[in-house]
């Protein structure tokens, strides 16, 4: 009798350890993981040196590819032009696996003129990993065109995860020809229903627009742009002078980022010429909106942009390859696994001096210049926009990011307008999938020890 506890306690002991086998058993096979992949993949082609671009010839910029499990790309060119003793006229085109891709963009210059073209688009319904080229051609007539050193394209393809395609792309809207003459407010390009459910609220808008003097020769004039919301202007207004002379154009870039209500939204960008006499909005401009999306609770982007706010103030006085300091700059904000950051900045300067200037623009990380350097030919008491599209593998968060210029003369310019874009692509969670069947080293320890025990008993009832 007195082996029946003795016995017992080795069943219960057993079974304990078979029991606990068995709940290891269902841990090891019972859990669901998620994988983090990056919310978006990017690219980036520039020109490391100023480039001829003779009469009747083209030059390609080429990327060879990025994924993009959901087909959805954002594309931001920009070509710095400064012509020779004739009137040329350039056009740049996309190219998505060598096929037209959105509008040719032209633009006419002067002889002994700079200009910038900037290309920002929208691709949808593309494969993954498909080349991308920025095609540039110079007319039939004309002179040689020199493209300046950080003409390039950057270019974000924008994955799928558990709840969708990371970015929600509406596509770019192009002005599909020259617009009426206006002298008060005109919304030329819109976007209907950009965003969904998945949005985080998160824009980053962007748009290139061209704007032609109407007035009598010998008349300067003054636009400005703001972003419009579902009908209610909203953000920064970025502001620009348009050269005298009936026919001259300036290119007005106005990248930003908005926190908006998740959701759609219908945005248009309204132009007020402020001098009332008369603007006309250049066919091919465009403007982009990218709402950023969800997953699994995840935002696939965070961002930060600076407006209007310089640290410099007016006039920008440059002596010969004296760097300006950070002209414009702002905050690096948090992420988590961010696999790379889209930065768009925009200077709209005006040259007050009587020389062309060749400014070299350069984003700075804590006042360090790094990365693409973008040449921009200012001629003398003249308007140009530096645009400047670029990605970065890393940045630290508390960083500053900022723009430096130098000049190969001495030059004093204004600057009229300005902001610095920042989106941070972060990793985000896959939909949770079963562990494969496996039995944990615990689990087999507790299964074998209870075996054991089971055994050890049962020989000693046979004895007994």
């Amino acid at each position: 009798m007195s082996s029946l506890p003795t016995s017992l306690t080795r069943c219960r002991t057993g079974s304990a350890m078979v029991l606990a086998g068995l709940v290891a058993l269902c841990i090891g096979n019972g859990t669901a993981r998620c994988q983090i992949i990056p919310s978006a993949a990017g690219a980036q082609s520039f020109l490391n040196a100023d480039t001829p671009l003779a009469v009747n010839t083209t030059t390609n910029i080429n990327i060879a590819g990025v994924n993009a499990a959901s087909g959805t790309y954002d594309a931001n060119g920009v070509v710095y032009l400064a012509n020779g003793g004739t009137a040329s006229t350039v056009t740049a085109q996309y190219f998505v696996n060598n096929v037209a891709q959105g509008p040719a963009f032209s633009l006419d210059l002067a002889a002994n003129a700079a200009k910038t073209l900037a290309v920002p688009q929208q691709f949808l319904s593309q494969s993954s990993n498909v080349p991308v080229r920025l095609q540039i051609s110079n007319g039939a007539t004309g002179s040689t065109v020199t493209l300046g050193r950080g003409s390039g394209i950057t270019l974000t393809g924008y994955n799928t995860n558990g709840d969708g395609p990371s970015a929600t792309l509406p596509g770019s809207a192009n002005l599909a020809s020259n617009s009426a003459s206006f002298t008060t407010t005109l919304s030329p390009v819109s976007i209907t229903g950009a965003g969904g459910a998945n949005s985080t609220g998160l824009f980053s808008l962007n748009s290139a627009i061209t704007v032609i003097n109407n007035a009598p020769a010998g008349q300067t004039q003054t636009v400005t742009g703001r972003y419009v919301v579902d009908s209610v202007l909203t953000g920064p207004t970025f502001t620009m002078t348009v050269p005298q002379g009936n026919g001259n154009t300036t290119l007005m870039a106005l990248p930003t980022q908005l926190s908006l209500a998740p959701g759609a939204h219908n945005i248009s960008l309204q132009l007020t010429d402020t001098s009332g006499l008369g603007l006309i909005v250049k066919a091919g401009s465009t403007i982009s909106a990218t709402p950023y999306n969800t997953s699994g609770g995840t935002a696939s982007a965070v961002g930060a942009s600076v407006n209007n706010t310089f640290v410099n103030p007016n006039p920008i006085n440059l002596s010969i390859d004296n760097p300006s300091g950070n002209l414009i700059q702002l905050t690096v904000p948090t992420g988590s696994n961010i696999s790379f950051w889209d930065a768009t900045a925009s200077l709209m300067l005006n040259n007050l001096t009587g020389n062309t200037n060749v400014l070299q623009a350069q984003y700075t990380i804590n006042n360090v210049g790094t990365g693409q350097i973008f040449n921009l030919t200012l001629p003398a008491s003249s308007v140009a926009t530096l645009y400047m599209p670029e990605q970065f593998a890393a940045l630290t968060a508390g960083a500053t990011l900022g723009i430096q210029v130098t000049s190969s003369s001495s030059a004093s310019f204004n600057i009229e307008s300005g902001s610095i874009n920042l989106i941070g692509h972060q990793g985000v969670p896959t939909v949770a999938v079963p562990e494969p069947a496996s039995m944990s080293l615990a689990a087999m320890a507790a299964m074998a020890f209870g075996a054991a025990a089971w055994r050890k008993r049962r020989s000693a009832k046979v004895v007994a």
